[in-house]
């Protein structure tokens, strides 16, 4: 029985803007990483919550961002056809304005108040334009919520070397072949591009980590994942419920130990090394160790999500 070869049906064209999109965000974390130490600014100096020794500059995110967003707005300008208006305006615009808002919290922290004003704006935002209008209000207001979570539970996942930027890179690829493979060109494109960025930005935060994401990156993967989960359709074939599965680590993490805070009275909003992934490397384990854990647990979820999908074929 003849197999359809399905690398045939990707666009060269999303090929080559993902591995310049790569060249590009690596280069910009890498130029990043210089200003910083040069001029001494966006410095992550450790304290009794961080799990590093060194000062590390934090602002590898924004380049990072800069470039998943210069791709999917070069796509989305001259092939509308592989990625529709509505995700060039919702990534562009939506994660543009959170990659900011986390800049300028980078710079010079923001009060958590100012930045999920502005985490609401976007989800928002990202609603208008992926969710169809005949949806409830109850399920749009549930949609906000999931990208607006998505948001602050990817920032809080960031805090080992390589953890954030090697599973942005394993769901996106994971997502993205999904999506190819039941022809949802809009999420495969942004998927890959997604993924195209975390690897340029991974090659320097890879343990032993020389730079950080930053809220500016942690928030616009945050987003651009949750985006992903709401405007991909419902269901397993390719829609929420796969993107669900895909960042079950994160926001499962994520969700206990934000509900234990808040049940010990505890001041949920602030930072602290309670998080599982974060007692793992207190009891010995490595970054690299954790990081490698995780991706593989990752790998497992995607091989779920794709049975669940009805694509597990061999």
């Amino acid at each position: 029985m003849p197999h359809t070869n399905i690398l045939m049906e990707i666009p060269f064209l999303l090929v080559v803007v993902c591995m310049i999109t790569t060249i590009i965000s690596s280069i910009g974390c890498g130029f990043m990483r210089y200003v910083s130490i040069k001029k001494s600014v966006m410095i992550d100096v450790p304290n009794h919550r961080s799990l590093h020794e060194q000062p590390m500059p934090r602002a590898g995110g924004a380049p990072m961002a800069l470039a998943a967003i210069a791709g999917v707005t070069f796509l989305g300008l001259i092939r509308p056809h592989l990625l529709p208006a509505k995700w060039l305006l919702t990534i562009a615009i939506g994660g543009g304005v959170v990659a900011w808002i986390g800049w300028l919290d980078d710079k010079s922290s923001l009060s958590a108040k100012t930045r999920f004003m502005v985490h609401i704006i976007a989800s928002a935002w990202a609603v208008n334009w992926l969710v169809p209008a005949e949806t409830p209000f109850l399920g749009k207001l549930a949609a906000g919520f999931w990208v607006a979570w998505a948001i602050n539970f990817y920032n809080f996942m960031d805090g080992i070397d390589g953890l954030a930027g090697a599973e942005a890179v394993v769901i996106a690829l994971g997502a993205g072949y999904i999506a190819g493979r039941l022809g949802i060109l809009g999420s495969l494109t942004v998927a890959w591009v997604i993924a195209a960025s975390a690897l340029g930005f991974l090659f320097w935060n890879w343990p032993p980590a020389k730079i950080f994401m930053g809220d500016a990156g942690s928030g616009f993967l945050g987003y651009a994942f949750g985006c992903l989960a709401i405007g991909s359709g419902t269901g397993w074939a390719g829609g929420f419920y796969t993107y669900l599965l895909l960042l079950a680590l994160f926001w499962g993490d994520a969700s206990f130990t934000l509900l234990k805070r808040i049940l010990r009275g505890e001041r949920f909003w602030e930072a602290h090394r309670q998080h599982l992934y974060q007692q793992a490397v207190q009891k010995g384990y490595s970054h690299h160790e954790v990081t490698l854990s995780f991706v593989t647990l990752n790998m497992l979820l995607f091989i779920a999500a794709a049975l669940m999908a009805g694509i597990g074929t061999m």
